[in-house]
């Protein structure tokens, strides 16, 4: 956006960058001038996403998803995948995950508490499955916006359009303590808070 103005005038509300026209004695200068105010959306489009192609498997970077893999014979008829020829099943501990036990301290009944482990287990499985059988894609999400920069690695699947806005956020908050004032900037707290109610309802489904 270019704004011409005579005499040293300038919207200093306005985004973007201005050229303003400004007289020294019989000199006539043009003088590029930056906004202070920034559009959080103009930082929500800098973010960009690019595999992540240092990560290892979701299983080894993280303490997430801890399994076995055990060689099975060609006979097995069960779930299985093979590597380099020899097939292959997919073993999960329960205890490993602590959801009876998590439902049990909040009083769910023993009956509701091994349901839920029980889904629970058998999504676990089959995203494991899968990882293993297809392979898996890991992203990163970075943004630089006016020298600011923030990124984060290690996405497994689809990247949430919440997480291109936390990471944008961060650069917001790098920007203002620069100075700069963002507009139009989502309220986090609350987003954080319809996330959890969103969370805890499914998880009742769940149990139901």
């Amino acid at each position: 956006m270019e704004r011409n103005t005579v005499g040293g005038e300038y919207d200093k509300y306005a985004t973007g960058r201005a050229t303003m026209k400004l007289r020294i004695e019989n000199v006539m200068l043009d003088v590029q001038v930056e906004s202070a105010i920034i559009d959080f959306a103009d930082i929500l489009d800098a973010v960009r996403i690019q595999p992540d192609n240092d990560a290892g498997a979701p299983w080894d970077d993280t303490d997430c998803w801890p399994h076995a893999v055990e060689n099975v014979s060609d006979e097995y008829e069960g779930d299985y995948f093979t590597q380099r020829g020899r097939r292959k099943r997919i073993l999960v501990n329960p205890d490993n995950y602590g959801w009876f036990e998590y439902l049990r301290e909040r009083g769910a009944s023993k009956q509701v508490a091994r349901e839920y482990e029980a889904r629970q287990i058998k999504a676990v499985k089959e995203q494991l499955f899968v990882w293993h059988n297809q392979g898996y894609e890991v992203w990163g999400i970075l943004c630089e916006f006016k020298g600011a920069l923030s990124a984060c690695w290690g996405y497994i699947g689809d990247v949430e359009q919440e997480d291109k806005e936390e990471i944008a956020d961060e650069v917001a908050r790098e920007l203002e303590g620069e100075g700069y004032t963002i507009i139009n900037r989502p309220d986090r707290k609350k987003a954080y808070r319809e996330n959890r109610i969103h969370s805890m309802r499914r998880r009742l489904q769940e149990q139901n």
